[in-house]
């Protein structure tokens, strides 16, 4: 009886997810992953004020993908006003040292960078942001972190009694260049399909699909915060 319950419920399980695959395989041919990560990225972030300081919320470790592009837009915000930046991001080995180094080589003050390293998730991150630098809270802030974090890491810094904050989501920029090619003409075999001018099919589901996923983890995560009272 039981074993007859378990199958039972294993076959709904995969059945839903098979759904759940299929129904996020077939909005990958279509535009709205994209505009469901904008909106994460834009809905919160606009702000009309001056910065005074510029608050880049850490991704993974020293060099990856999230932190490198994050790094790059801290250091071309700040450098071009010479704003202080705050860095959050829990130390792993030299992560931190490697993380100034590459502001510096982007002509970021050295005397302008600075460190939070004990805060293990957002709300952490924020509360001990204010606590060890209390002068934020009332300056003009500006935050740094990814497209599908950013609406999260906004509300959290207003529950934290942050007034003046603002962001840029560190948006990739895309190729503008025709990568279209012929397969024949590069030793593609005539009975496989060619897909060379198919920028949709190589790129665009592919780029979606993933974006679906980050923004379905964001949304559970904003629905824990909000739940945790958090934002």
């Amino acid at each position: 009886m039981i074993i007859s319950r378990t199958i039972k419920a294993l076959k709904v399980i995969l059945i839903s997810c098979g759904i759940i695959f299929l129904l996020m395989l077939a909005l990958s041919f279509t535009s709205y992953p994209y505009w469901i990560r904008y909106w994460l990225g834009t809905s919160k972030s606009e702000y009309k004020f001056k910065p005074d300081c510029v608050i880049m919320l850490g991704a993974g470790n020293m060099p990856s993908e999230a932190t490198m592009i994050r790094l790059y837009y801290t250091a071309y915000v700040a450098k071009s006003d010479s704003l202080k930046i705050i860095i959050a991001q829990p130390k792993d080995g030299n992560n931190l040292k490697l993380m100034k180094e590459f502001l510096i080589n982007y002509g970021v003050d050295s005397l302008k960078i600075f460190f939070e390293s004990s805060g293990k998730n957002t709300r952490q991150q924020v509360l001990k942001i204010a606590q060890k630098f209390p002068e934020t809270i009332n300056a003009k802030n500006v935050i740094i972190t990814s497209p599908e974090h950013m609406r999260r890491s906004i509300l959290v810094f207003k529950k934290a009694g942050y007034v003046n904050i603002g962001g840029i989501s560190t948006f990739e920029t895309n190729i503008s260049i025709n990568l279209s090619y012929k397969t024949k003409k590069i030793g593609g075999k005539k009975y496989i399909p060619d897909i060379g001018n198919s920028i949709s099919l190589r790129y665009d589901i592919w780029n979606y699909f993933i974006y679906e996923i980050k923004s379905v983890r964001e949304f559970f995560a904003l629905a824990y915060y909000k739940l945790q009272g958090w934002i």
